[in-house]
């Protein structure tokens, strides 16, 4: 790869890197609590106060180690210091020996993660076939499964999973939008209508322009 090649390929890393930091910087960091949300969608819309623990030690260290490599900011090191913080005094469960909990509250509140038979919603079960009744490869089922989850996720449902059980594909929507969930394994269609003849157009009438 020549110099020029690799001063683009620079320029447009520190372009990107510059895009992902500032969103986050500016649409998930909790300024009231610390941390940083997790539910928000590409446009920066917070659609649940939730907050996984993982991410905020993602964060925390992620924040850390831009200061390490291209050298220390002050929104960088701040978000660093905020997302650990948060984690330490509030995502450790001191009763069950220093264990991590999987999600809190916005305030930090610990907030279990209920099955669906607690808490309610609906599980489909899809059976994948093939055209010659041979079982599906395992390539295929991971393919359809990631169609399906990019599906599921676009309902927009937080706690929403697809997983694979054998040859069968399982999807899990707790709380409401069971309906549009019984949905999502139809195979779309494209239907095609002949034109039997084609009206000219018409001119507008006068004064309506």
């Amino acid at each position: 790869m020549d110099k020029v090649k690799l001063q683009q390929a620079k320029a447009w890393t520190e372009k990107e890197l510059a895009v992902c930091a500032d969103f986050w910087l500016r649409n998930g960091m909790d300024k009231e609590h610390g941390g940083v949300y997790t539910c928000i969608d590409r446009t920066g819309r917070l659609f649940s106060t939730d907050k996984s623990v993982w991410m905020q030690g993602r964060c925390g260290w992620i924040f850390a180690y831009l200061c390490h490599v291209y050298g220390t900011r002050e929104e960088w090191l701040r978000a660093s210091k905020s997302c650990l913080d948060f984690m330490e005094a509030h995502c450790i469960n001191r009763a069950a020996g220093n264990r991590m909990y999987f999600t809190v509250t916005g305030d930090g509140k610990p907030h279990p993660k209920l099955g669906i038979d607690l808490q309610g919603g609906t599980r489909v079960t899809l059976s994948a076939r093939t055209p010659n009744g041979q079982p599906p490869s395992s390539q295929s089922l991971d393919q359809a499964r990631q169609i399906i989850e990019t599906r599921v996720n676009g309902m927009g449902i937080s706690g929403s999973e697809v997983t694979r059980d054998g040859t069968n594909l399982v999807i899990t929507v707790p709380g409401a939008g069971g309906e549009q969930a019984k949905q999502l394994g139809q195979t779309a269609e494209l239907n095609f209508r002949k034109v039997d003849r084609v009206l000219p157009a018409q001119s507008a009438p006068a004064g309506t322009a």
